[in-house]
């Protein structure tokens, strides 16, 4: 199967190279593909190889028979896409392109692939074979990343050929991901993922990374036909010797068993190429051996330029060992604005042989301008933390969070996970500045990892399960300024770092909840659990008028459906209500999911006497809640009773504003009508137009019989 091979080459400098590697080969049968002397074949499966099968069912292996390499499931290494196989009327194709995974959902879908050797150099190639597995037999167009950078986009020009891309990447960490993206034109798929691990000495550049296109071996390169009519082959049996200087390299003793000359004697052997980009500098690495034994009077030497400019010289190949040049440069312009590059080798004036060549290799640079997330920090003391982006990654699978979190989070910048939010500069990495788990569903502790994203600024966890204390190491992220913590399952004393960090305005601090007349935090007085409500400036003033007495008065009043206020502090402009604690949450986190504890206002307390007609004004309140869905103070600045709102919109006979907006269409608004008007009757400001608590109860009877008929 013929192919479209690219590869890439990147060091941790965040550098792509396009590499263009090609033998000269002597007979068309090792060109074709001998498998025992061309192409792919290993006589083991060495390490730091690591072949993936895209698609190939999960915990399924085999050795390929040409090749020699061991092919695993890739089922371990991504959390998306689906398994497909090729047309079953293809028949020639290679076993590892049989199946393959495509990812119709998402707009980008990642691999991460673990154990390998962080620092390491590796070989990295992907392979796409449409093979018409969808039945259009129209094959897609997408981009291919690596990390937060792009590496290439793949696409097809004609659809019964493979498509390879490789890259000789540094690996800074012990993993790498590598991620398909959707451009809305077809859905991405991939047949194969290979790691080959080389030499850190080998495919060096003063900075960057080196990417490569036609390169196999114990490097598993692959390495294509390259002849011309005017060209003479050359060839041997024998082994080539692979010398200190080219062992970095190890080129294949088989490709350097071959070798090209010209059949002019003072002819040169000539190479060029388009540029592919036009901003790239080109690194070459060129392989010599003389295969024939030279007569005592000849000789060949030669000399290498580039567009041009003699650049290396005289070479004087040895027989049957092998040398190794490199020379790198940057693209000559020619006309209609093209950019083309190309070397000449040329015999010197003492040489009675043309030159010759064995192989090459040629690679372009390319800048990656995507930073990925920030990987670590050092805490005051030295001690190197978590890296930020195992961190997210971690917290990912203690929560299961079934977000479509794939590759780095903050890169690229259009595809930051799902609920956080980084910061983005030119001079420094994308840090996790924002992490919102709100309504998540979220069990267990509170994730110490959460700890380890220290340029967090915001948390908002509100609305899940989460048990256990609140830790101590939140109050130990210096740039947090909100944390919400509410409707939680939350035991155990607040931080008092947390506290004090809220007192002083810093952080806005949401512990169970936050209502119309402050914040809600989970406290202890002795062994008993309490919610401490601290009330806003606002409210403070606003309530001003309550004295210590009516305060005390309250205290006294204790009813099973009733929170009982168990005491208060008054210090300056700092005033707090403390409740008992409800672990189960209160009526109207039941009916409109928050956790606001306002009572009935205080101004029905003015006669010190607590009789039947308050618990029918209260009941009133509760009434007009469920019918409204509303909250009895009001949460905008004019903090407006619930029966003031009730009574303007009666004024305009706006009844089905009135109504809970949840409530279904065909409610019976004459059941509303009448439940309205007995809730105003009970909270009637005088008493004595307040029906008794038989009468009140009573009265809704009917009414809420009648809309669960209508429901």
């Amino acid at each position: 199967m013929n192919g479209v091979r690219e590869v890439e080459i990147s060091a941790s400098t965040a550098w792509i190279f396009y590499i263009l590697a090609v033998a000269i080969l002597h007979n068309s049968k090792l060109a074709a593909g001998d498998p025992q002397h061309s192409g792919r074949r290993l006589a083991d499966n060495p390490s730091g190889f690591i072949t993936l099968d895209c698609g190939l069912p999960e915990g399924s292996s085999y050795t390929d028979t040409t090749s020699g390499i061991n092919y695993i499931s890739d089922a371990t290494f991504v959390d998306t896409g689906i398994s497909r196989s090729i047309s079953p009327k293809i028949k020639d194709a290679g076993r590892y392109t049989r199946y393959l995974r495509s990812f119709p959902e998402g707009i980008r879908n990642c691999y991460t692939i673990n154990n390998i050797t962080g620092g390491s150099k590796y070989l990295i190639r992907a392979t796409f074979f449409y093979g018409n597995y969808d039945g259009i037999d129209k094959p897609p167009e997408f981009d291919l990343h690596i990390g937060a950078n792009m590496w290439d986009t793949v696409k097809f020009d004609d659809a019964n050929i493979s498509v390879w891309k490789e890259l000789i990447h540094v690996l800074p960490l012990n993993y790498i991901q590598v991620c398909l993206v959707n451009k809305s034109q077809g859905t991405p798929f991939i047949s194969t993922i290979e790691l080959r691990q080389l030499q850190n000495t080998s495919y060096t550049n003063t900075s960057g990374s080196l990417a490569l296109r036609y390169a196999a071996d114990v490097y598993d390169r692959s390495w294509s036909l390259y002849k011309r009519d005017s060209w003479t082959e050359l060839s041997t049996n024998l082994s080539i010797e692979i010398p200190d200087s080219s062992k970095t390299y190890k080129p294949p003793s088989i490709v350097m068993s071959t070798a090209v000359t010209p059949k002019d004697d003072s002819a040169p052997l000539e190479f060029s190429w388009e540029l592919y980009d036009d901003e790239s500098e080109y690194y070459m690495y060129m392989y010599f051996a003389e295969v024939v034994r030279l007569k005592t009077n000849q000789s060949r030497s030669f000399n290498i330029s580039f567009n041009g400019e003699l650049r290396y010289g005289p070479v004087a190949p040895s027989y049957l060992s092998a040398n190794t040049i490199s020379i790198n440069g940057s693209p000559q312009p020619i006309e209609s604005g093209k950019k083309i590059n190309g070397f000449s080798i040329f015999k010197t004036e003492k040489s009675t042989l043309p030159p010759i060549i064995n192989a090459f290799e040629i690679y372009s640079v390319k800048y990656f301008k995507q930073p990925e997330t920030h990987k670590e920090d050092v805490d005051s003391l030295g001690h190197h933390l978590k890296l930020e982006v195992d961190s997210i990654t971690e917290i990912k699978s203690i929560y299961g969070i079934k977000r479509n979190w794939q590759g780095d989070p903050c890169g690229p910048k259009a595809y930051f996970w799902e609920g956080l939010n980084c910061s983005y500069d030119d001079s420094n990495p994308p840090r996790i500045i924002s992490l919102n788990f709100s309504s998540s569903g979220l069990t267990g502790e509170i994730s110490a990892d959460i700890s380890n994203l220290v340029m967090l600024q915001i948390l908002d966890l509100s609305n899940n399960s989460l048990t256990g204390s609140v830790l101590y190491s939140l109050s130990q992220l210096p740039h947090l300024r909100v944390l919400n913590l509410e409707r939680n399952q939350l035991s155990g004393s607040v931080p008092l770092q947390l506290i004090e960090r809220s007192n002083n305005g810093s952080l806005l601090l949401s512990i169970l909840g936050k209502g119309g007349f402050g914040t809600v935090y989970h406290g202890y007085i002795d062994d008993t659990q309490v919610a401490v409500k601290m009330l806003s400036q606002s409210s403070v003033k606003g309530i001003s008028n309550i004295s210590q007495r009516h305060v005390k008065l309250l205290m006294r009043v204790h009813h099973r459906n009733l929170t009982t206020l168990v005491g208060y502090c008054y210090e300056g402009t700092n005033m707090g209500l403390i409740y008992e604690y409800m672990a189960k949450g209160d009526l109207e986190a039941h009916l409109s999911e928050t956790s606001n504890r306002n009572g009935c206002g205080t101004r029905y307390y003015k006669s010190n006497r607590l009789t039947e007609k308050t618990d029918v004004y209260s009941f009133g309140v509760v009434l007009l809640k469920i019918i409204t869905g509303r909250s009895t103070i009001g949460r905008m600045h004019d903090m407006t009773h619930i029966s003031q709102w009730v009574s303007s919109m009666l004024s305009n006979g706006d009844i089905r504003n009135i109504a809970d907006p949840r409530m279904p269409g065909n409610l019976d608004v004459n059941s509303v009508w009448k439940a309205v008007e007995i809730a105003m009757l009970c909270v009637s400001p005088t008493s004595a137009r307040r029906p008794n608590m038989s009468q009140g109860s009573g009265g809704t009877e009917g009414v809420f019989g009648n809309r669960n008929r209508s429901n």
